[in-house]
């Protein structure tokens, strides 16, 4: 949907009283982070006081895979946290990403201890993007670590870690992964 229908869209949702319904709000952030409208997107979540994992994910996320700008969805994440919502794996995943992408160690490491305490370690996404994390911020001993304690291992988890030492210039231990 381009931006000027879902404008009319977003108007008419107004008029009828449906801007408190969480997936009508987080629908509208969707689309407008979609298209690239990252500045009406974040207006609409800093005028909403509806601030749920869905409306935080709907814009961070768009913020991380569509927009590339990766320090505004970890600022977004820590004001998620500081309001106590509780992530998603959606949301873990991206703040994981974009973690990845700046070179943000140190809430990864956050990012991995709430993913432990919550009993998600063994959830195979996540592992695979905490493996990621660790290779691009260059902590190859933790990205072993978390590779070899994987129980089972899927093509992700081969690709990422493969990646990782290619990455850190490990190649070497690369191709003893493919191989």
């Amino acid at each position: 949907m381009d931006t000027q229908m879902g404008k009319l869209i977003h108007g008419h949702v107004f008029k009828v009283g449906l801007m408190c319904d969480v997936y009508v709000h987080a629908s509208l952030l969707n689309m407008y982070a979609q298209n690239g409208e990252m500045d009406d997107a974040r207006l609409l979540f800093d005028k909403s006081s509806q601030r749920d994992v869905v409306s935080f994910t709907a814009l961070k996320g768009r913020a991380v895979t569509r927009v590339g700008r990766f320090e505004e969805a970890l600022e977004l994440f820590e004001q998620m946290r500081n309001v106590n919502v509780t992530p998603s794996v959606s949301t873990l995943l991206s703040v994981l990403s974009a973690c990845a992408r700046v070179g943000e160690l140190k809430l990864g490491n956050w990012v991995r201890s709430w993913i432990d305490d919550h009993g998600l370690g063994t959830n195979i996404r996540l592992v695979n993007a905490l493996i990621a994390t660790y290779a691009k911020c260059g902590d190859v001993k933790t990205t072993r670590m978390l590779f070899e304690g994987l129980e089972e291992k899927d093509l992700v988890s081969l690709n990422v870690m493969i990646g990782g030492y290619t990455h850190t210039s490990n190649y070497k231990e690369a191709l003893a992964v493919f191989i």
